[in-house]
């Protein structure tokens, strides 16, 4: 299954198996699919090695005439490599620190994979032209955890009272990623640049080298004068170590986000003339990979952990068993809390917008809240969840007088129009033939 997302246009397809890939060693596939009011025919080239295929570039071309060209060459595809350990306990710390940890690469076939290819030129449908370039970062992921922990308990009284462990398995998992940045777009009325300048919050995989961030924006037209010069203002959310070994630079891809605070507009003398300045919710963010978050990945509060905890990533499960006299009992087993929380859903989220003028904007969050609920692994009524939407829009004056309120609903005749594409599953059962775990 592949996606897309050019333009205006987003969507997947995917291609049937090509059935001679044994003897053909090249080949295109082709879909042909409908997109708001177009359609698009997507070519795909591919070679196959050892009985896999591999897409080299694709063609795509919609119903006005307009073809965009992807992957074009190796230096426009971003290919990913995923490196994974195992440990039987629950992490520390410091197993959440790719630098302390001693990682693996995935089977070799699996190593490395190409997950996306760039756009790299647009012919109109007039032959016109528009080129895009790009610079290539490495950059590390934070380490992710993916807790497996099986529990085998009686459906009747021969195995005993409760559950009995049968392991508990952490698997953690980071990613090296070649990312592409875009650095110009030439067409025949001009030339867009864009600068860059070193980040803290990501980690290079280089030593030395930082990751970047955008710095400059500078359109031109085709007399090479200058028609938007836009500098971005940026800060951090999190404290800034100065970063002298490895570890210090992963500890700060961990605990810092980058924060967009404003966008400066410059004419051609250089002469600052607009600012936009951008607010947030300045509440202190946990590591990027912490376990205190809902079912969706969002920061909640977390408890800390009890004694006899049975899962350190998941929610509390309930469990009915049999005891050794064959009365049938009900017990816990202790988990963290994934429930969303309105109040840190909202850290780091924008509050507010201020423009050139004067006046700004206000933003008012509430969570996100579906028709379709679920009852959770302990019984309780789920229905809010999954991040945040807007409840208010505040738009005040220069003096802060309020000239307009927006108000948002998203209910009809009582119930939300959202709906939860699928219940977050985190617990599976399993039976055997002969008893009943």
């Amino acid at each position: 299954m592949f996606s897309y997302n050019f333009g205006n246009m987003s969507g997947s397809f995917f291609f049937e198996r090509y059935k001679d890939s044994d003897t053909n060693t090249s080949s295109k596939a082709e879909a042909i699919i409908s997109n708001k009011d177009t359609w698009l025919k997507i070519v795909c080239t591919k070679f196959y090695e050892d009985g896999y295929g591999y897409a080299t570039n694709f063609e795509i071309a919609d119903a006005y005439g307009n073809t965009y060209l992807f992957g074009s060459s190796s230096a426009l595809r971003e290919n990913t490599r995923t490196f994974v350990s195992t440990l039987k306990a629950p992490p520390e710390e410091r197993h959440l620190i790719r630098y302390y940890q001693d990682f693996s690469p995935r089977e070799e076939k699996e190593y490395e994979v190409t997950t996306a290819w760039y756009l790299d030129k647009i012919i109109t449908a007039k032959r016109d032209t528009i080129k895009f370039e790009y610079e290539k970062e490495k950059i590390y992921s934070t380490i992710s955890v993916n807790e497996d922990v099986s529990y085998m308990f009686a459906a009747w009284g021969s195995i005993g009272d409760g559950p009995k462990n049968a392991y508990k398995y952490y698997n953690l998992s980071y990613t090296e990623n070649d990312q592409l940045l875009l650095k110009k777009i030439s067409f025949n009325g001009g030339v867009v640049n864009i600068d860059y300048a070193n980040r803290e919050d990501v980690d290079h995989t280089e030593n030395g080298k930082k990751a970047k961030k955008v710095d400059w924006l500078t359109v031109k037209n085709k007399s090479n004068n200058y028609v938007v010069r836009a500098r971005f203002n940026h800060s951090y959310m999190g404290n800034i170590i100065t970063a002298i070994t490895l570890a210090d630079k992963e500890l700060n891809a961990l605990n810092c986000r980058l924060l967009l605070d404003g966008i400066s507009l410059y004419r051609d003398d250089g002469y600052k003339a607009q600012n936009y300045n951008f607010s947030y919710n300045n509440n202190p963010l946990p590591q990027k990979n912490s376990k205190h978050t809902d079912y969706w990945g969002y920061y909640n509060e977390g408890p800390e952990s009890v004694g006899n905890q049975s899962f350190h990533y998941t929610p509390p499960v309930r469990f009915n068993y049999y005891d050794s006299e064959g009365h049938e009992q009900s017990s816990i087993c202790n988990g963290v809390n994934k429930n969303s929380s309105i109040d840190r859903s909202q850290y780091g989220i924008l509050t507010s917008i201020q423009y050139p003028t004067g006046g700004r904007t206000d933003f008012e969050y509430e969570l996100n809240e579906f028709g379709n609920t679920f009852f959770d692994s302990l019984d309780s009524l789920v229905k809010i969840g999954g991040g945040l939407r807007i409840k208010n829009i505040y738009d005040l004056s220069n003096t802060a007088d309020t000239t307009s309120v927006r108000t948002f609903t998203y209910k009809k005749n009582g119930v939300s129009s959202g709906i939860l594409n699928d219940n977050p599953g985190l617990l599976s059962e399993f039976h055997s033939k002969s008893e009943a775990y």
